[in-house]
């Protein structure tokens, strides 16, 4: 089925990843072909299983910015130069350890596929040869760019493959993916139809924390062979699109129960709600995140009302300070932690504010420190209800947070206890947590129930 645990952990080349309609949507420069040598020659070179440390790669051929080329190791862009279409090169982004970096640009234009393979391929070359492996906690690929700056390791690669053209023209302000834009600017998540190239249409399901059940997965792998051509592509926020769905086949395949549970057009706070594995699965996680964010997403849309043109709202759970689930690049982001509540230790979360991509990625603002986790939807809730009551007409979270500036908001989010019931408050490393139901389920006039 196309999946491998090669290089799935430890110091080596991780998933190569790039816009989920990759090959199939309006690309300004095609990537497929690309992303699938990486794949096979990076990826799969035995000689560079053994990086420095873990090593990101993305590409992005469309114009919304969707494989998130600012928080990379190494990313591409698309560009123009003398008429010509190709890539920009980015390097030395990315998250984790509370020293986030924006990926930083080269000044260098690959004018085809095959000068960004060589430019990406010396790029990981010299991180393995040169790269720290001393000091774990500042070896990625974004301390090695600040160690060496973009002019030198600019050089460095011409001095192996000769002179490089300059960047070209980008089109980071078209750049519409967690861009915290109002939603008529778009929004770019792949949640919802859309259409494809060839005039099929793709259908993105959103999946409550990215959880699927595996007879979900069954149902999900039968629908798109009934309504599509049998492949099924994975979205950067946890999410699945059936892809290559004639015209003619859309209304039978919405109407299919699979899309009532996992809903194409779901609630605004589950559609931006990414979670890391947290505890259940990761040893260095501090909190439980699955099960607490799909309880806290069905808790906040019985309890919160958003303005309507709020499409989407990005709260993103990590369970430390990795950020595995980016909450640094979130409207609304929840980094797990622990803290002493009544004289025990809980869980708990940081939370931070006005996070994004887009033209100008930016990072959260930290603007509340170990809120006890059962706190933390009361905490979100007065946020929320602030940012609606506030902003301006037609304004987005991230905007108003810009205009808000963070001191004012710090009083906004402190901790409250509601009727929310945390399902693993004062325990962190259970092997099994009760999970909550859908949260797309409709709502109704009774409370729904946490059993």
């Amino acid at each position: 089925v196309g999946v491998t645990s090669r290089s799935a952990g430890g110091d080596t080349m991780r998933n190569i990843t790039g816009c989920p309609l990759a090959g199939k949507g309006e690309e300004y420069v095609e990537t497929q072909p690309l992303l699938d040598r990486f794949q096979a020659e990076l990826r799969g070179d035995d000689a560079l299983a053994n990086m420095p440390r873990k090593f990101n790669i993305s590409a992005t051929g469309c114009h919304e910015g969707c494989a998130q080329d600012a928080i990379n190791d190494v990313g591409l862009e698309p560009a123009e130069k003398d008429g010509e279409r190709g890539f920009n090169v980015r390097v030395g982004g990315g998250l984790g350890g509370r020293e986030p970096r924006r990926a930083r640009s080269l000044n260098v234009f690959a004018a085809d596929a095959e000068e960004a393979y060589r430019i990406v391929r010396a790029f990981v070359e010299l991180y393995h040869e040169d790269g720290d492996r001393q000091n774990r906690s500042k070896n990625r690929a974004r301390f090695f760019v600040d160690e060496h700056g973009t002019e030198r390791i600019r050089d460095e690669l011409e001095e192996r493959l000769g002179p490089l053209e300059s960047a070209g023209s980008d089109f980071r302000e078209k750049y519409t993916y967690n861009a915290g834009l109002p939603a008529d600017d778009g929004r770019a998540d792949h949640v919802g139809v859309g259409p494809q190239a060839d005039d099929r249409r793709y259908v993105g399901l959103s999946v409550a924390v990215g959880r699927l059940a595996a007879e979900d997965v069954i149902e999900l792998a039968d629908l798109a062979d009934e309504y599509g051509s049998g492949e099924v592509r994975l979205t950067r926020r946890q999410n699945p699109l059936i892809v290559d769905v004639p015209e003619a086949a859309l209304e039978d395949l919405l109407a299919e129960p699979l899309l009532e549970k996992h809903r194409p057009e779901p609630n605004p706070f589950q559609r931006g709600a990414i979670a890391c594995t947290g505890t259940e699965f990761c040893s260095l996680a501090l909190t439980e995140t699955k099960a607490r964010m799909a309880r806290m997403l069905r808790w906040l849309r019985d309890n919160v009302d958003l303005p309507d043109d709020v499409e989407h709202l990005h709260m993103h759970f990590s369970g430390c300070t990795a950020d595995c689930g980016q909450a640094m690049t979130a409207d609304i982001g929840l980094q797990g932690m622990r803290a002493r509540k009544d004289g025990e230790m809980v869980e708990a979360v940081d939370i931070g504010v006005g996070g994004g991509l887009g033209e100008q990625p930016s990072f959260v603002e930290w603007v509340n420190q170990r809120v006890p986790a059962d706190e933390a939807p009361g905490a979100v809730r007065n946020l929320v209800e602030a940012f609606a009551a506030h902003r301006e007409p037609g304004e987005s979270f991230r905007q108003w947070v810009d205009r808000t500036g963070t001191e004012p908001i710090v009083e906004l989010c402190a901790g409250e206890e509601t009727d929310y019931e945390d399902p693993c408050l004062h325990d962190a490393k259970q092997s099994w947590y009760p999970f909550a139901e859908p949260e797309a389920a409709p709502a109704t006039d009774e409370v729904a129930s946490d059993d």
